[in-house]
């Protein structure tokens, strides 16, 4: 099977066709103020079917125009479109160079589809760096939830865990630039991956739906990728220096933060070195009640890259995040000390030769120090328990991009992840008598020399034909898992349950195939259709395969992992429909289903087996693969105005559902249970209004949530209540130097909960979301 797969992957190494000569448009896209250039605008030639969305080097490329005048015009949210008329002759090339001049500010996360250029349409989407300049939020996971059909897991006040679709925690692929890993410490996931990495320090969001994008890892339900802010070359040669700075203050949390970036260079060597730190109290919800939930992190980076050729980029980051008394009021721990650190070194060469359009190399490392303890909980002056964890992740990626064809691109490539991870759970059992030797100790394994490897090989093949547009991507995984011994019930379907109560030196194997399919179809210049057929595969996660009886999930139970679990696999569709008429606005419609197989769910353990090990949960569950299929499926609803609307807006609506064939609670079968965490169906309307040439624009926002009464019986869900809440906000860009951005959150402060939210330690209550709060945002440019 091995070398099959290994032949085939030769065979598309090698695959290749003829170039015509014929008429190319290239060039770049810069930030007018400081030169930098700009990732992800839009460049569209009118009145053809040819376009392209800017790289990461700003750089964009046309190919096969035939010759004739155009109108070519650049877009990109939060800049002033930029025009320009041009004249193509045969077999010639033209280099354009564009200064985009900010402008209108973005009003809320929007998804940037790219006609005219092979893609998902209505999957992806993109929060650029204005948005999170102008919001109130104090964490990704925070500003993630306003994309529609992307909700999050409260457990305190910051550290947000994302959720798109109902998908969450290890069936979403988190990265950092495009290929970077970070394992969390804390089995309740009180640091996901987004929260090593600070909001003033992201340049882009990226937000794909969907098992498609295979060339960034394995991907099971979505893709977040996180773009920080990295230095890229000038279009001179002279050295310049600039800085940005953003201060920040919210009235409900007495919470500020700063954020300093001296960045320069010239067009061979340049710099970023930045700096942030946020301080929060707890906040206040909209009953009145106080929520342990306040924060101190701070963070420092510094970023050197250089051009030993025109075409050639190599680009050495360094980052640190801390974090010190980070409370989460649902989990029986506080974060107390965190320390993170992560090096990266970038490859990057464009347009080696007519075939090889780009090479990109990436090799990285992630150290997390992560200490919690009790100290401040409600039962921690009778047993004082200390966690410390410690995990490393190295791994790296390669890929070649090959031009095939007229409009064809080819891109093959390999990935490699290695997760190390060990921690301990120290308790001092106060209550008891002392001995000789001192108070009482118990020291408890979390995770005991566990490790998981992941290698991946993938390729993706885009070509354009005439009006149809096609995407097709695959990828095999090498998965493997090792620990030291474990104990295993193991779940048998329609027969008598079996015990086996220990497994030495645990290893597992696996090899996993993922691929996707995507077809698009102008159907006229205003209405476009696209179907997305994939499948991915993902091998279970550290904490189902290997935690030790930790209270990790919604329902109060602690969790044992099985080694034994097999990979669960996503069989997903989308239909999208997409329809943009200049004078009335856009609309998009997407509609999806997932019919998912080896799904990872969990079932009580009898007593007799295993008993609990924290003393206010109900039991004890071990994970174990569902032999009933399980079946997402929903829609995405967007519509905005024109943007050459000075009032204008978007209306969006969501939903998504998800039922188990087969669940338990207790020992009792339940079917057809729906699955739990997922958000109920949800409205938002979006007004802003443009003023003085864009330079003042108010907006306001109004959110109406359904009750969710369709509810996880297995898990103890209950029934959350509808509710409703309105914002409003206010950009005033005073200068190219100054922006002033402000608002009210929660205007009439209601009180409410997300369905997601977790329970309060010790109470059947969800943690209520913050009531009213004012904030305001500085951002200097120099």
């Amino acid at each position: 099977m091995k070398q099959k797969l290994y032949l085939i992957f030769i065979l598309l190494l090698v695959f290749s066709f003829a170039n015509a000569q014929k008429s190319i448009v290239k060039g770049y896209v810069f930030d007018k103020e400081n030169n930098t250039k700009l990732i992800g605008a839009n460049v569209v030639l009118t009145p053809t079917n040819f376009g392209d969305a800017s790289d990461n080097d700003g750089y964009f490329v046309i190919k096969n125009v035939k010759p004739g005048k155009y109108q070519i015009q650049v877009l990109y949210l939060g800049y002033k479109r930029a025009e320009k008329t041009i004249s193509v002759s045969s077999g010639k090339e033209i280099t354009l160079n564009f200064y985009l001049e900010r402008g209108s500010i973005i009003l809320s996360p929007t998804e940037i589809h790219v006609r005219r250029k092979v893609t998902f349409s209505n999957t992806k989407t993109k929060i650029l760096e204005s948005t999170l300049e102008q919001e109130a939020t104090r964490d990704v996971g925070d500003l993630l939830r306003q994309v529609p059909n992307v909700s999050g897991v409260r457990k305190g006040g910051s550290a947000i865990d994302p959720v798109i679709r109902g998908f969450k925690f290890d069936q979403l692929n988190v990265i950092l630039d495009g290929g970077i890993r970070v394992e969390g410490g804390c089995p309740n996931r009180m640091d996901p991956v987004s929260s090593h990495v600070e909001m003033e320090d992201i340049e882009t969001i990226e937000v794909i739906k969907g098992p498609y994008t295979l060339r960034y890892g394995p991907t099971f339900g979505g893709v977040i990728n996180l773009i920080t802010k990295k230095p890229k070359a000038f279009n001179t040669e002279k050295f310049e220096v600039h800085a940005r700075a953003v201060k920040g203050y919210e009235s409900n949390w007495d919470g500020d933060k700063e954020h300093l970036q001296v960045y320069g260079g010239n067009n061979r060597v340049y710099f970023s070195l930045s700096g942030s730190q946020s301080r929060y109290d707890d906040y206040t919800d909209g009953r009145g009640e106080v929520i342990s939930s306040g924060f101190h992190k701070w963070n420092h980076s510094a970023e050197l890259g250089f051009r030993p050729a025109e075409n050639q980029e190599i680009l050495l980051s360094y980052n640190e995040s801390h974090g010190r008394d980070v409370y989460y009021s649902a989990l029986p721990m506080d974060e107390r000390e965190d320390n993170t650190n992560i090096m990266s070194i970038d490859y990057t060469a464009k347009n080696l030769s007519e075939k090889i359009s780009d090479i990109k190399i990436k090799v990285y490392r992630s150290k997390v120090e992560h200490i919690m303890d009790n100290k401040e909980k409600p039962f921690g002056d009778t047993v004082a328990a200390i966690s410390a964890i410690d995990p490393t992740n190295t791994g790296g990626r390669a890929e070649i991009g090959l031009n095939t064809g007229e409009n064809g691109k080819l891109f093959i490539g390999t990935d490699y992840e290695n997760i190390d991870k060990d921690g301990t759970r120290t308790k001092n059992f106060y209550v008891m008598p002392p001995t000789p030797m001192g108070m009482p100790i118990k020291v408890e394994d979390i995770w005991t020399n566990s490790n998981i490897q992941n290698n991946g090989i993938f390729v993706e093949y885009s070509n354009r034909f005439g009006t149809i547009e096609l995407i097709t991507a695959a990828r095999v995984d090498f998965n493997r898992g090792t620990t030291e011994d474990m104990n295993v019930y193991k779940f048998v379907k329609g027969g008598k349950d079996t015990i086996q109560q220990s497994i030495d030196d645990v290893n597992t194997n696996f090899t996993n195939l993922s691929f996707s399919l995507g077809l698009s179809k102008q159907l006229s210049e205003n209405i476009s259709v696209g179907l997305g057929l994939g499948r991915g595969v993902r091998s279970p996660g550290m904490v189902e395969r290997f935690i030790r009886l930790l209270p990790v999930g919604y329902d109060q139970y602690d969790y044992l992992g099985n080694p034994l679990l097999e990979p669960e696999a996503n069989n997903q569709a989308d239909l999208n429909i997409e329809y943009t008429n200049k004078d009335i606005g856009g609309f998009k419609v997407n509609l999806f289903y997932s019919y998912i197989t080896n799904f990872i769910a969990a079932k009580e353990v009898p007593p007799s087996y295993v008993k609990q090990n924290t003393s206010s949960v109900l039991g004890v569950k071990q994970f174990y693969n569902s032999q009933d299929a399980v079946m997402f499926s929903g829609f995405e609803f967007t519509y905005s105005t024109p943007s050459e609307f000075k009032m204008g807006g978007q209306l969006i609506a969501a939903y998504t559902q998800g039922t188990m064939g087969e669940a338990y609670s207790k020992l009792t079968t339940i079917e057809n249970d729906p699955v739990s965490e997922i958000p109920p169906f949800e409205a938002n309307i979006l007004l802003h209004y443009k003023m003085f040439n864009d330079k003042l624009i108010p907006r306001v926002s109004y959110r109406i949530v359904a009750e969710q009464n369709k509810i996880s019986e297995s898990y103890g869900e209950k029934n959350t209540p509808g509710f409703s809440v309105a914002n409003f906000g206010l950009v005033y860009k005073y200068s190219k130097l100054l922006t002033l951005a402000g608002g009210i959150n929660n205007i009439f402060d209601n009180d409410y909960y997300e369905h997601l939210n977790r329970r309060m330690l010790g109470s059947h209550d969800n943690i209520y979301e913050p009531g009213r709060a004012f904030y305001i945002n500085m951002i200097v440019n120099l």
